[in-house]
């Protein structure tokens, strides 16, 4: 399904949640540096050039992961959020990231990019449910969630305006009334090569 994206972005909205990051300086009253699981703080998590990169763990055993996770716990009814991703981790099964909303690590859903592939997922109580498709560097470019009714819908945009549904699923059990945003990125298991993962201009009408 395509539509044409009528939500507010960087120009509209004050006190909303969002972040450009273009102040190359992490904002300690909005995000904290962690991940929920797997989280290492040698994986490097550094604002510069006014984007957020996350630099995996290279040839390391084990899930190795870091990144941004809100301070404060939002209420996601009728509300949206969304990122850019210009630079994804390397197409290896073991290199990852991820982009969602967190009740706590075995309740949860995002979106997660590793190998070639895009996933969809809810986890509830430790159990996930997945849809993928092979990803696409320019059509995947941005990932939005949004609440709308009874469903959580994952979407994709190559410019953040046209929008294509991806996957809509019904609320979890868990409820939508208490998350936080995150990003991360790493490795959950050995990678020579993991690359690198890029975030830009996290935006929401999120209060």
């Amino acid at each position: 399904m395509l539509r044409v994206n009528s939500l507010s972005g960087f120009g509209a909205g004050a006190g909303y949640f969002k972040d450009n990051f273009n102040d190359n300086s992490q904002n300690t009253n909005l995000w904290s540096k962690t991940s929920f699981f797997g989280n290492n703080a040698s994986v490097t998590v550094v604002e510069t050039g006014g984007s957020v990169t996350i630099t995996p763990l290279s040839s390391t055993a084990g899930s190795n992961t870091n990144g941004y996770q809100a301070i404060k716990a939002y209420n996601m009814t009728s509300k949206y959020l969304y990122i850019e991703v210009p630079t994804v981790t390397a197409n290896d099964a073991n290199a990852q990231l991820r982009f969602g909303m967190l009740s706590d690590s075995s309740n949860f859903f995002c979106f997660i990019k590793a190998s070639t592939t895009l996933t969809f997922r809810v986890t509830t109580a430790g159990t996930p449910s997945d849809v993928n498709i092979t990803y696409d560097a320019t059509n995947h470019r941005w990932m939005r969630m949004l609440q709308s009714g009874s469903n959580i819908l994952f979407d994709t945009s190559a410019d953040s305006v046209t929008w294509t549904n991806r996957r809509s699923v019904a609320n979890p059990s868990f409820g939508v009334t208490v998350l936080k945003p995150f990003f991360l990125a790493g490795t959950t298991g050995s990678s020579a090569s993991p690359g690198t993962a890029v975030f830009d201009n996290f935006i929401s009408n999120l209060t």
